[in-house]
């Protein structure tokens, strides 16, 4: 997460800064690895507390 939220900062600095085109590929790097972070789940989050419970 912390790498997607560097890559969102670059975009808007560099926006602000006027420079477009850096702006939109980190734009793109920043989409590729939140689409890649969505796809990761917690097993934590698909256990019922019964199952947790068991776990540990």
């Amino acid at each position: 997460m912390d790498k997607l939220i560097q890559l969102c900062t670059r975009s808007i600095i560099q926006l602000v800064n006027g420079n477009m085109e850096l702006s939109g590929q980190y734009k793109e790097l920043a989409l590729h690895e939140y689409d890649n972070h969505k796809n990761v789940f917690r097993v934590e989050d698909q256990c019922t507390s019964a199952n947790k419970e068991k776990i540990i």
